[in-house]
């Protein structure tokens, strides 16, 4: 079980790394996006604990590398992830929850659980603008 999670997040970093293609279904229109970044908000005003943020991801998130994972990625190498990514997660201290922001892949709130020198944890919660 343990083997297939950690094969399973493997395969989504590679898919959610700086080379990967564009979301097909991610629907750029100005009001699919205001709708996702509302509802992240919207989400982000409920969480007043890193085990509500879990919660959250669980019920929510549109990341099928992580939501089961309670939304986190350990380890994550610098260059690993997208640039915007990645400059959100450094940029937060530990325990800290990010506004949302945008990537190729939707929208995204993050939790920053750990920094290291040569990597990080992270826990977040993707929405997709859909049609």
């Amino acid at each position: 079980m343990k083997r297939s999670l950690f094969l399973l997040s493997i395969v989504f970093a590679l898919a959610f790394s700086a080379k990967a293609q564009q979301i097909p279904n991610y629907n750029s229109a100005p009001e699919a996006k205001e709708k996702a970044k509302q509802k992240l908000q919207e989400i982000k005003e409920r969480i007043k604990t890193p085990e509500d943020f879990y919660k959250q991801a669980l019920l929510y998130s549109d990341d099928p590398g992580s939501n089961r994972n309670n939304g986190c990625y350990d380890s994550i190498k610098r260059g690993e992830f997208v640039p915007e990514f990645e400059k959100v997660a450094l940029s937060l201290k530990p325990g800290e929850i990010s506004d949302v922001f945008e990537t190729k892949y939707g929208f995204h709130i993050m939790l920053l659980r750990t920094k290291r020198e040569n990597d990080f944890d992270v826990c977040h919660i993707l929405v997709i603008p859909t049609y």
